[in-house]
Parts: C-alpha cells; sequence; structure tokens
C-alpha cells in the first residue's frame, strides 16, 4: 500500500541566497543546539502534515491554481522563540504579495480537506532549533531574496540531512508590460501572451507538439475577464 509522505508548501531559496542564509549561522557561534542543515534552509508558506496518495493530485491542483507576482523578500532580523526553541531569520515587514500568496494558497487547500491557519503568517526561516534564548539582532547586512516561486517539499528525516526534497515548483509570472500592479493580474497584451505560453506548454506535455491557431482560439474563447483600473485607467485581467 502507498505510503503517505509529509509535505509543506515553501519558499526554496536559490544557491546564492542559500549561502547568504547558511552565513547566517556563523552570528551564533556561541549558541548550542541542532543547526538546519544548509540545504534544508526554507521559508514555510503552508505545512500539510502526513497526505495519503489519494489527496496528492487536490493539492496539486491548488497550487496551480494559486495566483502570484514575483517579489522581494529583505532577511534583515535574527530573532528567538521560546516555546518551539527555535532561532530564526525573517523579513521585519511582510511584503504584501507574500501575505496574498498564503492567503489565496489556504484557501484553496480548504477544498482539500485543510484547514486555513487562524494565527497570522509570521515569515521564518529556521536556523537553529532546540537552541537557548539568544538576543533578538538587526542584520548590519540584509539578506535580499528575489522571490520568483514556491515548491511543494516532501520532508523525509532519519539519518543524516538534508531531510527536505522538492517535489513540485511553480514559478509566478509577471506582466510583460509592467502596467498592472494587481498581483496575479494582466495588461490586456500581457494577459494574452500569459495564456497563450500557458496553452503551448499544456499542449507539449500533453502532445509533444502545439498548434498555434488552436492556442489563440483558446485565448479568445476561454479567457476570464476580471477587470480591475490601474491608476493610468487601463484594464487588468486576471488568468484563473
Amino acid at each position: 500500500m502507498p505510503r503517505s509522505k509529509r509535505l509543506f508548501f515553501a519558499l526554496w531559496p536559490d544557491d546564492r541566497v542559500r549561502s547568504d542564509l547558511a552565513h547566517l549561522q556563523t552570528l551564533l557561534l556561541q549558541a548550542r543546539g541542532n543547526w538546519v542543515h544548509p540545504m534544508d534552509l526554507h521559508m514555510t508558506l503552508q505545512f500539510l502534515g502526513p497526505v495519503p496518495p489519494n489527496r496528492e493530485r487536490c493539492i496539486l491542483e491548488a497550487a496551480d491554481a494559486v495566483q502570484g507576482a514575483p517579489f522581494e523578500l529583505k532577511i534583515n532580523r535574527l530573532e528567538f522563540w521560546p516555546k518551539p526553541r527555535i532561532v530564526w531569520a525573517g523579513p521585519e515587514h511582510t511584503p504584501a504579495e507574500l501575505s496574498g500568496l498564503v492567503k489565496h494558497l489556504g484557501e484553496n487547500l480548504v477544498e482539500c480537506g485543510f484547514m486555513q491557519e487562524k494565527r497570522a503568517y509570521r515569515p521564518h526561516i529556521t536556523v537553529l532549533r532546540k537552541t537557548s534564548p539568544c538576543m533578538a539582532m538587526t542584520l548590519q547586512e540584509p539578506v535580499i531574496w528575489s522571490v520568483n516561486g514556491f515548491v511543494l517539499v516532501e520532508s523525509r528525516p532519519g539519518g543524516e540531512p538534508p531531510w527536505y526534497k522538492v517535489a513540485e515548483s511553480w514559478g509566478f509570472f509577471a506582466d510583460p508590460l509592467g502596467e498592472c500592479p494587481f498581483t496575479g493580474f494582466f495588461s490586456a497584451e500581457g494577459a494574452k501572451k500569459r495564456f497563450f505560453f500557458l496553452r503551448v506548454a499544456h499542449l507539449l506535455s500533453h502532445r509533444g507538439s502545439y498548434n498555434g491557431s488552436e492556442a489563440k482560439k483558446h485565448w479568445k474563447t476561454n479567457r476570464e475577464q476580471t477587470k480591475l483600473h490601474n491608476g493610468n485607467g487601463k484594464s487588468c485581467y486576471s488568468l484563473r
């Protein structure tokens, strides 16, 4: 019988950001505890726990439906939480794009049987576990993290770390023309370009080829025209 997997959604740093985050551990050389392996450093978006195989498809579809745009994280704080006894790194201020990502992901996962977190989201990257209290500090050289997507991670504890493995990943699309400031919204031309890209990707994954005329036809008949207006009075479209 297929086993359940321990899964969670997270932001996964690239090599440069991961190196910078690992360097923060050198600021805590006097501390004792369980250091997080550099390859396991991440920022959790939503913890799912043990997930049976028959629920995995719903989880992937929930993530597919999330809309997001690239944003920047400024990791400039090191703090201690006494109850879990961890030292963590995080931003002093949570970007609106990150809050929106967590909210939309949580709402989509309700359909898969997961409860939405009632507590306010506190973005953090655990760097040290099972440790003693330490002074909070503001980093003189913040870690700048350009976030371009999120991942689904499988936790496989036991043996030597790293214990986390990326199972799936999703990228963010920015409005190519930069005309729509709303997360997940695009100018008319930008929406057309994104839809065409997604349709071509779908055809390639299912057939190994695509028909340009068919992709354009789907753009005309299947787009969701949910309009907002930016400061320039131009329409912005949401594609779901």
